[in-house]
């Protein structure tokens, strides 16, 4: 009988995968445990490594290979060939303390829990640091889900637990990038126990700061919206309210995180659909970390149509889409702007192809948004703005798009009641908040 599984996916991770399978074989657990490598179709020598532990560690590895599917998919083919009756998992550029296993072991088997937690040690390579992150502000043994799900520093990480079989014979991990957001609070409200071991046992190997941006334009990030949705919505009525105040303080850091400028109007969008979802939640409006949401909740944002020339490149712009409509025009815009004034908008003048999410520019009021030479990008307006009607009752064909919106910008003699109404910027001012390409 196998007391512990421990699941490892992994992809590509030659530099780091064997200090981490090192540090599972090196375990003082006098139990008998497995661990079941999975690789995710990689590419590189991360397949010799893994049969350099089969090799050496026969009683203790196994693996199985699979197409590139994800590391949720990986770690669910890895839960179908566990025989353990218990399940861990570790990320393959991580490593784990000798005591690991037999700290958690002795935790949830002392006190009978659903799952026993252990602090993490991260380790932020950028920025050259080190901390150990409590997971929670007690002594070892049972805690309180509720206090976990609101305050616990690591009760969105699976790879620093250890679960009963029987949790992962009723839940999988979804197909997506932020799996462990998704089901990890819905799965902690269904639990009866949950027991801590106040030591960092977990080395979390951090590669990528805050500050690196580039990361955040992959499209694929979109789905943590639908994380933050299932989240709350799939948490048991118990933990309801808990669950909603997780989401929200996590969803607020993210909003004050540089790469995640680029989704801003969807960020505000969700805040203002959980705050609907149930506005009288104390948690949320008595805590000082979350009583932005009636900000945000009560802000708006820019409507979902995004006018585009057809010159411009349609699979960018859809590629980097979330809930906007993008609509290519002609340059006969007068159809184009009598929509823009029925129903709000962007309208792009210059000749730009977006290289990140445009979800900052939905999340500012009416605006025009001028290159360094004081030429129009692009003129965003709510439905109804008095700006796009005189835009639409002044156009007659003769006259490009670009001319036409340059001597209504120049023209201020004429216009400057409408134009106050509107926020003139420079592209130069949306650093790190906007991402355009010119064709």
């Amino acid at each position: 009988m196998i007391d512990v599984s421990i699941i490892v996916a992994v992809f590509n991770e030659e530099k780091y995968l064997a200090r981490c399978l090192q540090s599972l074989a090196s375990q003082t657990f006098t139990g008998k445990y497995e661990v079941v490598v999975v690789d995710d179709g990689s590419t590189d020598g991360t397949a010799d490594i893994i049969q350099k532990f089969r090799d050496a560690y026969p009683d203790i590895f196994i693996s199985v290979k699979q197409k590139n599917l994800g590391q949720g998919m990986a770690r669910n083919n890895g839960i179908s060939i566990a025989k353990g009756s218990y399940i861990g998992f570790t990320d393959a550029d991580d490593w784990v303390e000798a005591n690991y296993l037999s700290e958690l072991f002795d935790s949830i088997t002392k006190y009978q829990s659903d799952i026993s937690v252990c602090d993490v040690h991260k380790i932020f390579v950028e920025e050259k640091a080190e901390a150990d992150i409590r997971s929670m502000k007690c002594d070892d043994g049972l805690i309180d889900i509720a206090a976990y799900i609101t305050e616990g520093q690591s009760n969105s990480y699976s790879w620093n637990k250890l679960y009963r079989r029987e949790i992962w014979q009723t839940n999988k991990f979804p197909k997506m990038v932020y799996e462990d957001l998704d089901i990890l609070i819905p799965i902690m409200s269904r639990c009866k126990k949950i027991s801590y071991v106040h030591q960092a046992l977990y080395y979390y190997y951090y590669k990528h700061s805050d500050s690196t941006t580039s990361a955040y334009t992959n499209p694929r990030l979109f789905q943590i919206f639908k994380a933050y949705e299932d989240l709350i919505a799939n948490s048991t009525d118990r933990y309801k309210l808990e669950a909603q105040f997780c989401a929200v303080k996590r969803i607020l850091i993210n909003m004050n995180t540089v790469g995640f400028n680029y989704y801003l109007s969807y960020f505000i969008l969700l805040l203002r659909k959980i705050n609907n979802l149930n506005n009288d939640n104390y948690l949320i409006n008595n805590n000082e970390r979350t009583k932005d949401i009636q900000y945000y909740s009560n802000r708006e944002v820019l409507p979902q149509n995004i006018f585009i020339p057809e010159s411009a490149n349609l699979k960018a712009w859809n590629y980097y889409k979330f809930d906007e409509k993008i609509m290519p025009y002609s340059d006969d815009l007068r159809a184009t702007i009598d929509k823009l004034f029925a129903e709000g908008g962007l309208l792009i003048l210059g000749k730009l192809n977006p290289q990140a999410p445009i979800g900052y520019l939905r999340s500012l009021n009416d605006f025009i948004l001028l290159d360094t030479n004081g030429q129009i990008l692009i003129i965003g307006l709510s439905a109804k703005h008095p700006l796009a009607n005189l835009l639409v009752n002044n156009y007659d064909n003769k006259e490009s798009p670009s001319e036409y919106f340059d001597k209504i910008l120049a023209d201020k003699a004429s216009y400057n009641r409408l134009l106050n109404e509107v926020t003139v910027i420079n592209i130069n001012a949306l650093d790190n908040k906007v991402l355009f390409a010119r064709y």
